[in-house]
């Protein structure tokens, strides 16, 4: 419960016992220690405002002027004044790509820790962080304190959690007077209208009256500071080695009693009037002047703007030397405390762009391109007027011999009258635009290698594609989008771990009682004052440089081994079950930009899950079972199978052998034939041989006897012939045989 007392400055009067303990269950300090600690608090304060006024304000205010399209640069009338909003264009160019990469997962943060019986709390803890974040403008905190860390440095977002009562629409009800008295002390009952009827039970009178139930409810405002209302002292790096920081706002005074300040001590300070450089630098964020007039201030007083400033702040309030965390809320230049507690935590989380060492203020995308603009401008004013004198060039006249009203008159086709002709001349401006292009293009190369922010990461250049492979288009993709990758993630690193750690302590430290959260499709109760913030922060955005193409072919991948590993050990398995299919499935269509995975794959509940789980593991063993018998039907059948083989082959081996028997008793059957045959052939060639000899001894006999006679009875024709050819006269006397003509020996030898 926030304390309040009144304190005004060192000199201000002590605070009385009816006022009340501003430090709770703590040793009450002595006076001397409460009077220091206003004086303290006001030191603090102004000390630290003062160094945002003299050494950040000018350079915020610089870069939000440019952010608006503004310039140093200055020009003469008749010339071009035009400005290029490059602050503006490459800081607004980032932002689809940060809320891109901010939005590809429905778990911005995750909590992590290393003890394992901390896994269901932090289960907890990012479903309930998570949600706050969805319902209660954590997009809008993002973009804006973004927008904020690349303009003017850092970016702020305060958590608040602010508890108030909704009163129920009240019904009408017959009462008797003790169920009054029992409403009167439910805190929770409201009765209005109590009226007296005729009506009696049991003698007693009976009232009617309305009844209304008072609804506690509790609103988070996660909420964009403005970048001028924050102050830390000079020597800070971090909310965590700052001695003091804060946020002081021009608040109108109802507006201060909402935070719970009475109206005694809101009308004891004086009208805000002036407060050095937050005023200017608010109104140049504006655009406009926000000072309200006098005359409404008069006109209500509750409505007159003060100074309201909520501060952290170290002090060794007891004196110990150990300096406690303090929280103040003070009005008024003199920084009046109002309400002061200890608190162990702080609920302001810092976005920053760019990170640099041992510094808070790191210098922001706008003051890198500042130079960029004005360079960028002062060369596009100078094309621009070089153009518009070759297009309309400047003309030389005798005023003695030109009428100068025709000379002015720049209408097409109007006459000029001159009295002598060569009166008039134009001055020809030579066309130098086309030389500066070059430096154009250059400087904006130079400007899209600070941003990071290229024609190719928004794809708005199709000239810069062509004849391009698609690995060198990629590759040039991906180093446009190093550049703004860093950017995302140091803002995750930053302000989206600080403001989900800012959420968590809220959680922890101010809510009282469990609390509802949905976790998996179902409602589950929570207990936040059971949970620690001893725990690391994961931030889970879509950085990396696998586009949409890859990363949908690994989820694919997973996919499938997801669904092996259902398929082999069920639907509730430790290793990956239906909750993480879905999961997968519930990424693959965040890519193809699909947020609602209910209306395809519903998230069923754990007990229904094992329902069917079971329902799968009886009907798997079922079927092993029916597997089983088929297996005990096969190796019967294998058996009788083996068996019939067996005794085939015993037969056949049986039959092999009589047949070999058979064999072996014909082929000596066939052997003693055949030697019979042999024999008896032998006998019988014999035979034939010494018949043919026989023959042949014969036929030579007869033929020798046949040619013996033939030779005889030759010789004896020839000695006939002889004879016959001596009768005659023939022959040769000589040897003593007549000569015999060839006829005739031809004839004798037939």
């Amino acid at each position: 419960m926030v304390k309040t007392f009144n304190a005004g400055i060192p000199d201000s009067e002590a605070l009385t016992e009816e006022e009340g303990s501003v430090f709770g269950e703590m040793e009450k300090p002595i006076l001397r220690e409460r009077l220091d600690m206003q004086g303290i608090v006001y030191n603090g304060i102004d000390n630290a405002i003062d160094f945002i006024d003299s050494e950040i304000s000018d350079v915020r205010q610089m870069a939000e002027r440019y952010y608006r399209g503004g310039t140093r640069l200055s020009f003469e009338p008749g010339r071009s004044g035009v400005v290029v909003t490059k602050v503006r264009d490459t800081i607004q160019g980032i932002i689809p790509s940060i809320a891109r990469v901010f939005t590809q997962s429905d778990r911005v943060v995750e909590f992590n820790s290393t003890d394992e019986e901390d896994e269901k709390i932090t289960i907890q803890e990012t479903t309930f962080c998570q949600s706050i974040y969805n319902r209660h403008g954590g997009y809008q905190a993002l973009i804006g304190a973004t927008i904020d860390a690349m303009k003017s440095r850092v970016g702020f977002v305060t958590v608040d959690l602010i508890k108030h009562q909704d009163i129920s629409a009240a019904k009408e009800q017959m009462l008797l007077a003790e169920d009054i008295e029992r409403l009167d002390e439910d805190p929770r009952s409201v009765i209005s209208e109590i009226e007296a009827t005729d009506e009696d039970i049991d003698g007693l009178p009976v009232f009617k009256a309305m009844v209304g139930r008072i609804i506690p409810r509790n609103k988070w405002d996660l909420r964009v500071r403005p970048p001028e209302s924050f102050f830390i002292d000079r020597t800070a790096t971090t909310l965590d080695d700052a001695r003091v920081f804060g946020f002081r706002e021009i608040k109108r005074r109802y507006e201060a009693v909402e935070m719970g300040i009475s109206v005694e001590e809101v009308m004891s300070v004086g009208g805000q009037t002036d407060n050095g450089t937050m005023m200017s630098e608010r109104d140049t964020r504006l655009g406009f002047s926000s000072q309200v007039g006098d005359d409404e201030d008069a006109a209500d007083p509750m409505s007159v703007e003060i100074l309201v400033c909520e501060a952290w702040m170290r002090v060794d309030s007891d004196g110990d030397g150990i300096a406690e965390f303090w929280k103040f809320i003070t009005i008024g230049e003199n920084h009046k405390i109002v309400s002061q507690k200890q608190v162990n935590y702080h609920s302001v989380a810092t976005f920053r762009s760019n990170l640099e060492p041992n510094t808070f203020f790191p210098k922001s995308m706008a003051e890198d391109l500042i130079q960029d603009q004005d360079a960028i401008t002062a060369l596009m004013r100078s094309i621009l007027d070089n153009t518009a004198l070759v297009n309309s060039p400047r003309t030389v006249v005798n005023e003695n011999q030109v009428n100068l009203s025709d000379a002015k008159n720049t209408e097409i086709g109007s006459m000029i009258r001159a009295k002598q002709m060569g009166q008039i001349e134009e001055l020809v401006t030579p066309f130098v635009a086309g030389a500066t292009l070059p430096v154009l293009q250059y400087l904006e190369k130079v400007s899209e290698s600070r941003s990071g922010l290229t024609k190719w990461s928004q794809g708005i250049d199709p000239d810069a594609l062509q004849s391009t492979t698609k690995q060198a288009s990629m590759a040039s993709i991906q180093a446009g989008d190093a550049r703004v990758e860093m950017i995302a993630r140091n803002i995750a690193e930053t302000g989206m771990a600080e403001m989900f750690f800012a959420i968590l302590r809220t959680a922890i430290y101010e809510l009282k009682g469990p609390q509802s959260i949905k976790i998996n499709e179902s409602y589950e109760e929570v207990d936040p004052t059971t949970w620690h913030d001893e725990l690391t922060v994961s931030v889970n955005v879509g950085m990396g440089n696998g586009n949409l193409e890859s990363k949908n072919s690994i989820l694919q991948m997973v996919a499938g081994l997801q669904q092996m590993m259902i398929t082999q050990f069920g639907l509730t398995n430790p290793i990956s079950g239906y909750v993480q299919m879905r999961n997968t499935i519930k990424a693959q269509l965040y890519l193809a930009g699909i947020r609602n995975i209910n209306e395809y794959f519903p998230m069923v509940p754990p007990e229904q899950l094992a329902q069917i789980d079971q329902q799968m593991q009886q009907q798997k063993q079922q079927a092993n079972g029916d597997q089983a018998g088929m297996a005990q039907v096969q190796a019967w059948a294998q058996v009788e199978r083996e068996k019939a083989q067996m005794k085939q082959q015993a037969d056949m081996a049986k039959l092999q052998q009589e047949f070999t028997l058979e064999m072996q008793k014909m082929q000596q059957e066939n052997k003693n034939q055949m030697a019979k045959l042999i024999t008896e052939l032998k006998s019988t060639m014999e035979k034939t041989y010494l018949e043919d000899d026989r023959q042949r001894d014969k036929q030579a006999e007869d033929y020798s006897v046949a040619a013996y006679k033939a030779q005889l009875d030759d010789q004896t024709k020839r000695e006939v012939a002889l004879e016959v050819n001596k009768d005659r006269g023939y022959g040769n006397q000589g040897n003593g045989r007549a000569a015999v003509s060839p006829a005739q020996n031809t004839q004798g030898t037939q």
